[in-house]
């Protein structure tokens, strides 16, 4: 099954590629149910945990290309990739000759109602945007170690609400994911070099989890009297109180 997913790498593209389960790296999250106003942003905060040492070092430090303990949690490194501008632009699959940079980055699932124009604004309520200070902490930094047992809590991204707020309904989407991305150097028959992008993945929210999401239910703002009008309504209520008790007087 194909998911189709926004990349912290090239927010502006939509790529695809299989996601597999992974059960020692884990990506949950956080505060998943809650309510929100029409005009608020709204922050989706993940925690990543694991349950062995893992450690990622982008230059490969014992030559094997393992790029630290990719193995230990299901990554294998690419051996070829689909190259679509060689052989004069027909493509063709080659093996990978090299590896231009190697990078952990997170994805976002481009499904769900909050973004019901998938990862474009246009018919969606709302508009996700990567948290850039994930770039500085896991995001292509050269490594990322977390021990066994050790988790870390972060801000994934935003849902920022469109045309000055969402309509009042119940949102939800499923997908935020931890992926190392290689981008890979092959060379066609006519000994061009050719660059691709190849996607493994380390972790990914609600896989294998039934009835996981995040959601919020967006509620209409309810105005309440102000204080002013309160106390206007009181001043009037009492004026009309003693016009009344007059009245009577000069009755009698």
């Amino acid at each position: 099954m194909k998911k189709v997913f926004k990349y912290l790498a090239s927010p502006l593209s939509i790529l695809l590629f299989a996601a597999s389960a992974n059960a020692s790296l884990m990506l949950e999250f956080i505060n998943p149910t809650g309510t929100a106003a029409p005009d608020e942003s709204i922050e989706v905060w993940v925690r990543l945990s694991t349950d062995m040492d893992f450690y990622f070092d982008s230059t490969d430090p014992d030559g094997d290309l393992t790029f630290g303990n990719l193995n230990d949690f299901g990554v294998d490194t690419p051996t070829q990739s689909f190259f679509g501008g060689a052989n004069n632009g027909a493509g063709e699959r080659l093996d990978i000759v090299d590896f231009s940079r190697v990078f952990i980055s997170h994805s976002f699932l481009c499904t769900g109602s909050f973004t019901d124009g998938g990862c474009t604004k246009e018919g969606s309520n709302y508009h996700f945007t990567f948290n850039p200070t994930v770039t500085n902490q896991i995001d292509f930094t050269p490594s990322f170690s977390l021990f066994a047992g050790q988790s870390v809590d972060y801000l994934f991204g935003t849902f920022d609400p469109l045309n000055g707020g969402a309509m009042p309904d119940f949102y939800e989407f499923f997908g935020a994911g931890l992926s190392v991305g290689f981008e890979s150097v092959g060379v066609d028959s006519f000994g061009v070099r050719h660059t691709n992008f190849e996607f493994r993945n380390l972790a990914f929210t609600c896989d294998g989890v039934q009835d996981c999401s995040f959601s919020r239910n967006v509620q209409a703002v309810v105005s309440e009297p102000s204080s002013l009008s309160i106390l206007t309504l009181s001043v009037f209520g009492l004026g009309l109180l003693r016009l009344r008790k007059c009245n009577k007087r000069k009755i009698k």
